[in-house]
């Protein structure tokens, strides 16, 4: 039995948006990397440059160019070690995402080293030769770039590679040479390499959900099973699944709980997505039908011309026809004919 399928149409803005609140940011990287640990804490968060750019090389004037979807600096844990934290939002798979990521991480990097030679060269000159060739002193340390893969597809899994290694070619025979590679591997976080169960915020329910909204009866049995739970939301909670899912009901309940400081109950909000979602599926079903049919009288009306030796230019014209869907048309009475 074919799964009834919601389509997921969140705005890609709307959720950049959304994960740039501290408490989101922070527990999409505690919840995932640090699986519960609260490692990054939102009060040490502040914005920092989303645009990557360097020159390709030390005397090139090539710039290398790229632009992140959030940049955030915090502090790591009771270290309080400064640390630059990334999120790529994405929908779709991204087929050379080790590559672009290893881009921008790299970038990022090289920014830090530019920094730190800017500083030497302008307050505190470097008299040791290496020193003076690298632009840094001996022992001194960079901030740690963690960048996250945020997947919130449609799709039940991401399908793009995770690591560099991935996407190279080593023949049968030379699998020795992988290791004389250096890999790179993403941080993928979806609905299905997380526990829910980790995050502290709206973010729990967002993945929950983002796992079962393929499918319009798993979701409402999710709904009947956690009734509860999801009948009481915090409007924050309730406000994030509604961007997400991009279910505008449930984000004007939200808003409108909020001022009342009352709770949300997404239930009905989720229950009237589903029926949305049945009742599209019926009325494309009926249209493509319709066009199906249409098609083909199209087809016989062209078959029974031909056989009346019209030209393609009367039939065209006759027919309110192009070249092109003459030709496919004619193309398809000759698969027919050849089948029967």
């Amino acid at each position: 039995m074919a799964e009834k399928r919601i389509r997921l149409r969140a705005y890609d803005a709307e959720v950049r948006e959304a994960l740039k609140a501290p408490e989101i940011f922070a527990d999409l990287f505690n919840g995932s990397v640090f699986e519960g640990r609260q490692v990054i804490s939102p009060e040490t968060l502040r914005p920092a440059e989303e645009e990557e750019y360097g020159p390709s090389g030390k005397n090139s004037r090539e710039i290398l160019y790229g632009i992140r979807d959030i940049s955030r600096e915090g502090l790591w844990g009771s270290t309080r070690l400064r640390v630059l934290l990334n999120v790529e939002g994405q929908r779709l798979s991204d087929y050379a995402m080790p590559v672009r990521l290893m881009k921008y991480d790299a970038l990022r990097y090289d920014r830090e080293v530019r920094i730190l030679r800017k500083r030497h060269s302008r307050k505190e000159p470097l008299a040791a030769s290496a020193e003076f060739l690298s632009g840094l002193r001996k022992g001194e340390k960079l901030p740690a770039v963690i960048t996250l893969v945020f997947y919130y597809g449609e799709e039940p899994e991401w399908d793009g590679p995770r690591s560099l290694h991935e996407m190279l070619d080593f023949p049968a025979g030379m699998e020795w040479v992988r290791k004389l590679v250096p890999d790179y591997r993403i941080h993928l976080v979806s609905s299905k390499s997380v526990d829910k169960d980790k995050f502290r915020t709206g973010l729990r329910e967002v993945f929950q959900l983002l796992g079962v909204m393929r499918d319009a009866g798993a979701l409402s049995e999710l709904m009947e099973k956690e009734k509860e739970h999801y009948s009481r939301l915090e409007p924050s909670r309730a406000d994030l699944i509604g961007i997400f899912l991009d279910v505008p009901a449930l984000r004007r309940q939200a808003d409108a709980a909020e001022k009342r400081k009352e709770r949300v109950d997404m239930c009905t909000a989720i229950q009237e997505l589903v029926r949305q979602g049945e009742e599209k599926g019926k009325k494309r079903g009926q249209q493509i039908g319709e066009r199906q049919g249409e098609l083909r009288t199209r087809q016989k009306i062209v078959q029974n011309m031909l056989a009346e030796a019209f030209t393609d230019a009367q039939i065209r014209k006759l027919c309110g026809l192009t070249s092109e869907e003459l030709e496919e048309i004619k193309e398809n009475l000759r698969r027919e004919a050849v089948i029967s």
